[in-house]
């Protein structure tokens, strides 16, 4: 290299940034050239050399701390033999400020360690690298391993990216896709990115993340409103968010804009509107319980109420109702659109038909006391108490019968996603069980934190988790969930959530219903919306 005249030996790469500086990475090192005013021969000059076999160099601006970052790839030779590999961040915010052959640690910000050769003595150097995603994450393609993720959204705290590959051949080193060749160029756009090896070609990988960013997530507390009456329960549909509000009746919410819920309609209950489900914007589902200051006073108001939102979603009315013969203490529903049959969780377990909306029909119930939530699948039904979780055999619903169960600690509620039920236990945590097998339950994994609600979207479990606020965890890995972010809500605490995704925002938004505690029990009196993406 000839520091100071403008030339850099064995060059492999060359980006410019927005002012005119140009970096190259050479098998010599960095150079950082002035190419502000262009001119031929010797009117430019090196700023820097330094890191000897560099592959690659990108520039970031990262505009929340208000500086630029040089994100540099480079190999690490011991006795001239390549041994590992590094991606390293600097501060170039102002690159006339690091004088000509300055020792890098002045501005070097952080350095992550790529494969070494104790992964099996191939070559792990990195030969090229893309970055992509605002936050950024930089993709590597290393030498004889392959593809490698790094997420660089905090350039001084650079992170490996362990996330799930589409790719067959996975390599037991964690994170990288084993090209089982050598990897010479790779280039990145969405949820893609394109490796060339020197074996397979071109490959295509799949990066299994929402919204184009790897296995993290940041969160936001958007907004939040003051409820009236006393809210239970809420539930997403489409672009709409249904809340149940306890002597309220049920208000319905436009998610247009996701980040600004805007109160449209609301029907009022005989009761106290305790449950709320839907799964198309045609009808919704109401359990109400018995409240003295009921408005309907020739309803018995303990029951179903099955409500049009297809005639006029701002005004919607009650279609029918369903009172089974005893039922009291109703609270949460869920309906089975497959089979028209709604559960019902009160005193115990009630299965009605919802097959003829204005008529709906009480069939049977299931005598365990006190169901705290539900969740239906076919001829199957998880039912959630405060000290078991269940399976019932529903395949004749006048007649359910106990197929499998398990004991819990202070049960609360439960969300079934594929095979997988997923149990929130308060202060027991959250559990996850499998269910692939009919009448047999299987414990998946756990998490060890509080827990009230839980949603499953994809490889994510949303938390309503009391004093913790929102959580999110990566659930892809059922054995092993981990936490991807957390929103406190305080002074208010989490019971109840809902989500939706955004394909706009690229962003999952998190409702959630809030209170404080009593002496016993939460009283909810707010609805608060979370970013997460």
């Amino acid at each position: 290299c000839a520091a100071g005249g403008g030339a850099v030996d064995g060059g492999f790469t060359l980006t410019v940034d927005r002012q005119g500086f140009v970096y190259a990475a050479a098998d010599c090192g960095l150079g950082i050239l002035d190419f502000r005013v262009p001119s031929p021969g010797t009117g430019n000059y090196d700023l820097e050399v330094f890191e000897s076999d560099s592959r690659d160099v990108k520039v970031r601006r990262y505009p929340d701390v208000n500086t630029s970052c040089a994100l540099l790839a480079r190999g690490i030779r011991q006795g001239g033999i390549l041994i590992g590999g590094q991606l390293i961040s600097y501060d170039v915010n102002d690159p006339l400020v690091n004088q000509p052959l300055a020792p890098p640690e002045l501005y070097r910000l952080n350095t992550f360690d790529c494969l070494s050769s104790g992964c099996g003595g191939r070559n792990p150097a990195p030969e090229a690298m893309a970055v992509t995603g605002d936050p950024p994450v930089a993709h590597l393609a290393i030498a004889d391993w392959g593809y490698q993720m790094v997420d660089a959204s905090v350039p001084w705290n650079l992170q490996i990216v362990d996330t799930q590959h589409s790719k067959d051949i996975y390599d037991p080193c964690s994170g990288h896709i084993d090209c089982d060749d050598h990897a010479y160029g790779i280039a990145a756009c969405g949820d893609y990115t394109y490796l060339a090896d020197g074996n397979w070609g071109v490959m295509v990988v799949k990066n299994e993340f929402w919204g184009g960013y790897p296995a993290r997530a940041t969160t936001t507390l958007v907004t939040s409103y003051h409820t009236s009456g006393d809210p239970g329960d809420l539930k997403v549909v489409g672009d709409r968010l249904l809340v149940a509000l306890g002597r309220g009746g049920m208000d319905v919410y436009d998610l247009t804009d996701p980040g600004s819920p805007a109160l449209v309609g609301n029907v009022d209950t005989p009761g106290e509107a305790k449950g709320v489900w839907a799964s198309d914007l045609n009808w919704a589902y109401i359990s109400d319980r018995d409240s003295s200051a009921g408005t309907y006073p020739a309803v018995d108001e303990d029951g179903l109420r099955v409500i049009d939102l297809a005639t006029q979603l701002t005004r919607p009315a009650i279609t029918g109702n369903a009172v089974p013969s005893g039922l009291s203490a109703a609270g949460r529903v869920y309906v089975d659109g497959t089979r028209s049959l709604a559960y019902l969780c009160a005193d115990k377990l009630y299965l009605i038909d919802v097959s003829d909306k204005s008529n709906p029909s009480p069939l049977g119930n299931f005598a365990a006391a006190e169901p705290r939530d539900v969740a239906a699948s076919g001829s199957y039904a998880y039912v959630v108490y405060q000290d078991s979780f269940k399976v019932l055999n529903v395949s004749n619903p006048a007649v359910p019968s106990e197929a499998a169960s398990v004991a819990l600690v202070n049960g609360r509620s439960i969300t079934k996603s594929g095979n997988l039920v997923y149990v929130a236990g308060a202060g027991a945590g959250l559990k996850i069980f499998d269910v692939s097998v009919p009448g047999v339950i299987t414990a998946r994994g756990a998490y060890a934190a509080t827990a009230y609600d839980v949603e499953v979207s994809g490889a994510y479990a949303f938390v309503a988790a009391d004093a913790a606020g929102v959580l999110v965890l990566d659930v892809s890995n059922p054995a092993a969930p981990s936490l991807l972010a957390q929103k406190s809500l305080s002074p208010k605490v989490a019971n109840r959530i809902s989500v939706r995704y955004d394909d706009g925002a690229r962003a999952y938004y998190a409702y959630t219903l809030n209170g404080v505690w009593g002496s016993s029990e939460v009283t909810l009196n707010e609805l608060a919306v979370v970013e997460v993406k």
